[in-house]
């Protein structure tokens, strides 16, 4: 541990795999890959096994696929445009990693499949009408972290009885998602444990940010699950 400060912190690793496509012989299928962080070389550990599942599915770039990637570089302002750009390109799907990337792709079509993953209830979010029957053009998969949230609390005051206030690091999110996280709250209320916000919008933020939650000497941090502090979490072990 590099800080002084004792700091106790919850992750859950989410992986997605894509078996939508019914290959055809010959064709070059185009899939369209939409995110706000940065594109990085070698692949993060998502890309990676994003990659390694279309493999295991037959699909390998250079052969039968093309991947386009687009990344707003972590200013989610110009999703709308870059996602525009990926329907212009006739994508066959598009891989929306983030809330914001798939709101954007859902704006940008009504007919080119999207494929997401996040922690939060699509539903409710307003990308699917039922989890049995999303409806429309949207699919993926959600980690369901509102249904966690609350037991990784009960884990923060069985590790740290006397804990009293806890840090939550996340990112800025909907009203749709501020609801959704309701359940925490009371959670907390219920434990005795007092939740105090941390937002970051980009990785740079991250060391100040640890710094600054180190420095307001809480009990114990809570890391939410979102796409972007999932592929942080190792900086974060590092910082924390």
């Amino acid at each position: 541990m590099k800080r002084r400060q004792a700091i106790v912190a919850f992750g859950l690793l989410g992986a997605f795999s894509i078996g939508a496509l019914a290959q055809a012989p010959g064709r070059v299928y185009r899939i369209g890959y939409l995110l706000d962080q940065p594109l990085v070389d070698p692949p993060s550990r998502e890309r990676a096994a994003f990659l390694r599942g279309l493999r295991e599915l037959g699909y390998v770039e250079g052969k039968n696929l093309e991947i386009v990637y687009r990344s707003s570089e972590s200013d989610p302002t110009f999703l709308p445009e870059l996602a525009a750009e990926l329907v212009g390109l006739r994508v066959d799907v598009i891989v929306a990693l983030t809330l914001a990337s798939t709101h954007a792709a859902k704006q940008a079509t009504r007919t080119i499949p999207v494929v997401f993953i996040f922690g939060v209830d699509p539903i409710q979010a307003g990308f699917a009408r039922s989890l049995a029957r999303p409806g429309g053009n949207l699919t993926g998969i959600t980690l369901l972290m509102p249904v966690l949230e609350p037991k990784r609390l009960e884990l923060v005051r069985e590790l740290l009885p006397r804990a009293r206030r806890v840090a939550v690091l996340s990112e800025p999110v909907s009203d749709a998602v501020v609801r959704e996280r309701q359940p925490m709250r009371e959670a907390a209320a219920q434990l005795g444990l007092v939740l105090e916000p941390h937002h970051i919008r980009e990785n740079s933020e991250l060391p100040a940010r640890l710094d600054s939650i180190a420095a307001s000497r809480v009990d114990a941090l809570l890391v939410l699950s979102t796409t972007r502090l999932i592929g942080a979490r190792s900086a974060i072990a590092e910082l924390a």
